[in-house]
């Protein structure tokens, strides 16, 4: 792929992004003027947006270039709070619920007096049965 290719797929993307963002400020509008709120200015945005995104104009690429980046700062705020989060609610407490009934769910621990970890199983007809409708 050459230069002009990758110049002419990325002005692809901010064409389509400038749709995009075009058509959510026209989407805002119809909502707030079902409303019974008119709000002109919101129309003038979403049509700015609509013929730079025609025109593929700099401000266009810029305004999207700074959006993408507050995404990307956000992610890199809210997934770790986020993950956290989870990891405090769900984990923590399973984890300790299940060391609170001795509940060893791995078995990981070292047993000297074992010969074997091997499990068997049980053939028969429930061991038959759990091949069939697996989904």
């Amino acid at each position: 792929m050459n230069y002009h290719e990758m110049s002419t797929a990325r002005n692809s993307n901010y064409r389509k992004s400038g749709f995009l963002l075009a058509g959510f400020a026209a989407l805002v509008y119809t909502l707030l003027l079902f409303q019974g709120r008119h709000q002109p200015y919101i129309a003038v945005i979403s049509i700015v947006l609509f013929i730079l995104a025609l025109f593929e104009a700099w401000p266009l690429r810029r305004a999207i270039d700074l959006l993408i980046s507050f995404g990307n700062f956000m992610h890199k705020l809210t997934n770790p709070l986020i993950f956290g989060l989870i990891y405090a609610v769900a984990v923590i407490p399973t984890a300790l619920v299940l060391k609170l009934f001795n509940k060893e769910i791995l078995q990981l621990r070292y047993d000297g007096k074992r010969d074997s970890y091997w499990q068997e199983r049980t053939f028969g007809k429930a061991w038959k049965d759990s091949f069939r409708k697996q989904y």
